[in-house]
């Protein structure tokens, strides 16, 4: 997992850009913040374990993946909670401690208003795809089309029945899509669920038949396994968004070379 995240998350602006991106990722304007809680806690004696925790687990993900800069979420609450207690010595040393207290609150707020719009769903759906193409490739742009996209599936589902090709598991080429199905798909009685991608493989494929496989995002993955493998069609986000979940073939393999149990091995990636 982490060769995969190197590679994917490594290039020359990701590196340029990693402290940066660590000292406002916690929240826009609160840089100060960030640095005073990093440096009480490397002050204070019974708390520099944690300050040594958070410089390893920041050094570990600015020197292998700096594009990835939530990694260090994990170390936020305890340096922003020293942070906070610097802000509150630096509020009461002031002379005019209304006003020092006035920019810590406003700092955060200011902030959230300028970043928000682009990380939650706060504008219209169908305004999304005028934002930046950054925000449409974010969380942002991830929160459209997962209902969309289970009814597509399931169309494709109750087609390949009506024929008498009834799917016996569908196999989906990211988690993302499998957890849609898994969350959204219940209403459509559709078959069992399986996908190779990330932590999605530890759970195997239980005892899904590989008949007929309802192939999602992952043509190209399962075509050297089964004797046949056909594109249905192509699914497109809804309102013209250009997510990360658009564009994704649709297919059907059927005739498979071994068992789920054989292949799972080989089906199994990262990224």
């Amino acid at each position: 997992m982490a060769s995969a995240l190197h590679q994917q998350n490594s290039t020359p602006a990701d590196y340029l850009g990693g402290l940066p991106a660590q000292l406002i990722y916690p929240g826009l304007l609160l840089a100060p913040l960030v640095i005073a809680g990093f440096v009480r806690l490397w002050r204070t004696p019974e708390l520099r374990f944690v300050a040594v925790a958070a410089t390893v687990v920041v050094a570990y993900v600015l020197a292998w993946v700096p594009g990835k800069v939530y990694y260090t979420d994990g170390m936020a609450p305890a340096v922003l909670a020293a942070g906070s207690v610097a802000a509150e010595r630096w509020i009461a040393r002031g002379r005019r401690p209304r006003l020092r207290r006035g920019v810590v609150v406003a700092a955060p707020l200011v902030g959230a208003a300028i970043v928000l719009p682009a990380v939650l769903p706060l504008v219209p759906v169908g305004h999304v795809r005028d934002l930046p193409a950054s925000s449409q490739h974010s969380d942002l742009g991830d929160t459209v089309g997962w209902p969309q996209l289970t009814r597509a599936i399931a169309a494709q589902d109750a087609a390949l029945v009506r024929t008498g090709e009834p799917p016996t598991s569908i196999f989906t080429g990211y988690y993302g899509e499998a957890a849609a199905l898994d969350v959204l798909g219940s209403a459509y009685h559709l078959p069992p669920v399986l996908s190779g991608h990330n932590a999605f493989w530890m759970w195997g494929p239980g005892h899904a038949s590989d008949r007929t496989v309802l192939v999602v995002d992952a043509l190209g993955r399962l075509r050297p396994y089964f004797a046949g493998c056909r594109l249905l069609t192509t699914y497109y986000a809804p309102h013209h968004v250009r997510n990360d979940w658009t564009g994704i073939q649709i297919g059907v393999c059927t005739g498979p070379t071994a068992g789920w149990a054989t292949l799972w091995p080989h089906l199994r990636h990262y990224g």
